[in-house]
């Protein structure tokens, strides 16, 4: 039996096989393997162990372990247990003691020599005594001194709180990371079709792949739903999870595994810049009015689904699954509080010179008058260069009727949609003509001009049709001409 009777590691029962990874667990004597929540730490280290039928302590750290003699004590007892059957505590040693490292160092000396070398120990759930100094002490004093005789796995969330230069040093450490252990292509590719009997084209897997991030716990909870489904309802159900990036499994896990976790601050933080689909150190400050270096050092040490977007302009995002749990708690706040926020990150855009993002936040908060001016602002440089797909763009994020009533904004897209739908767009722009001119707003009227001469192709057939516009354009050059 590879594993203790009494301490075994918790049972999986689906795992995909990582046999790529299986090298750096068996090459080192220390492995940290340091990633977010749900990545498979665990059931990596479990399939490594099972199938390599190596023997193995499984150590579940719990918060009652940051008292560093309750620590010693459970770990001393599955040791023993584990060699010689039974345990007693030894009430001279732990009296004897005065200092954390004192008790490792005692902690060593009586079990050292009763370790066999092939032994895995196998630390679960660091994070929950990583902010306990003397636990760590001790812990990092039993990495140093005993990988001579064990082989120790830490499976962390968070940065071990560790002393780990001379391990380093002496080339007996290995650390794994959340890039690492995310599933690539093949990987989801090999547990859809292997574990799951299923399968995707490419192209779905693609996207897949772009959702997940390699995040093997949100693809497990999709997997296992679409297999208590018919085909044509799972197809249906993937469709609308790569639309939505939702499914209850995986809100549910967000919601009681991660999100209690959190301090207050941090989860509001979250939540709010949940609404940008990426930040940065300016727009953490602007939006949260907390220190972007604290924020973004505690949410890569937290391993919070983070990425970097753009190391070159410090740009970050959240994974897509997280990130739409979080605008959907963004979503249960307050109105007004949802409207500043998205206030905030319209400055934001602003500030940075980034018109387009500005307007799609002022119209989400329901500014359309401050997103129309400021589409004034910049929509004339993008027609005399051409740009007409960025203004159709920007115009999806105004209301249809608004499109249709607003003549500024009924301008811009009669103007667009000259080229797909000349007729209909035509009638348009000689209404809007008479507008303009009322209102004296003679540099929209010689870009309409310009727009129906430069197109007057599409109207050949009907010469009284151009030669009308080309009646009108005359006119309104003499008349502006005075």
């Amino acid at each position: 039996m590879p594993f203790t009777k009494e301490y075994l590691p918790p049972e999986v029962k689906k795992i995909q096989s990582r046999s790529r990874l299986y090298s750096y667990l068996e090459e080192k004597q220390v492995i940290i393997i340091e990633a977010g929540p749900g990545m498979g730490k665990s059931a990596l280290a479990y399939d490594f162990i099972k199938n390599e039928d190596k023997k193995c302590i499984w150590f579940k750290i719990k918060k009652e372990d940051k008292d560093y003699r309750k620590f010693l004590e459970r770990l001393e007892s599955y040791l023993t247990i584990y060699h010689e059957g039974r345990y007693q505590k030894n009430m001279t040693a732990a009296a004897s003691v005065k200092t954390a490292v004192e008790a490792a160092e005692a902690f060593i000396n009586r079990i050292k020599n009763r370790i066999s070398d092939d032994l895995y120990l196998v630390f679960e759930d660091y994070e929950y005594v990583n902010d306990a100094v003397e636990t760590c002490a001790v812990i990092g004093k039993i990495l140093d001194d005993m990988s001579d005789k064990l082989k120790m796995i830490v499976l962390t969330r968070d940065t071990p709180n560790l002393t780990l230069a001379r391990i380093r040093s002496r080339k007996e450490l290995i650390e794994l990371k959340d890039k690492d252990l995310a599933f690539n292509r093949d990987d989801i590719h090999s547990l859809i079709y292997n574990l799951y009997d299923m399968s995707l084209d490419s192209v779905v897997l693609e996207r897949l792949l772009e959702v997940s991030q390699g995040w093997i716990t949100g693809l497990i909870f999709l997997l296992e739903r679409l297999c208590c489904h018919s085909r044509t309802e799972g197809k249906h159900m993937l469709e609308d999870f790569l639309i939505s990036h939702r499914i209850p499994e995986i809100d549910d896990y967000f919601r009681t595994q991660i999100i209690p976790t959190l301090p207050d601050e941090l989860r509001e933080a979250i939540i709010r810049l949940s609404a940008a689909s990426d930040f940065t150190p300016h727009m953490i400050e602007m939006i949260t009015g907390k220190s972007s270096f604290k924020l973004l050092k505690q949410l890569q040490k937290m391993n919070l689904f983070i990425s970097s977007v753009d190391p070159s302009t410090y740009k970050f995002s959240f994974n897509p699954m997280f990130r739409a749990f979080l605008q959907d708690e963004l979503a249960n706040l307050d109105p007004q509080f949802k409207k500043k926020n998205l206030m905030d990150i319209a400055a934001y855009y602003m500030d940075e010179d980034q018109p387009t993002r500005a307007v799609k936040y002022l119209c989400e908060a329901g500014e359309y008058e401050a997103a129309k001016e400021k589409l004034i602002g910049f929509s004339e440089d993008l027609i005399n260069n051409n740009e007409y797909e960025s203004i159709n763009e920007v115009l999806a994020f105004f209301p249809e009727t608004m499109q249709e009533q607003d003549s500024h904004l009924g301008y811009y897209k009669a103007i667009v949609n000259n080229l797909m739908q000349p007729e209909t767009s035509r009638r348009k722009l000689l209404k809007l003509l008479y507008i303009f001119k009322n209102s004296g707003e003679h540099n929209r009227e010689a870009s309409i001009y310009r727009v129906l001469l430069t197109n007057c192709f599409f109207f050949q057939t009907n010469a009284e049709t151009v030669g009308n516009i080309i009646n009108m354009a005359e006119e309104f050059l003499k008349v502006s001409g005075d």
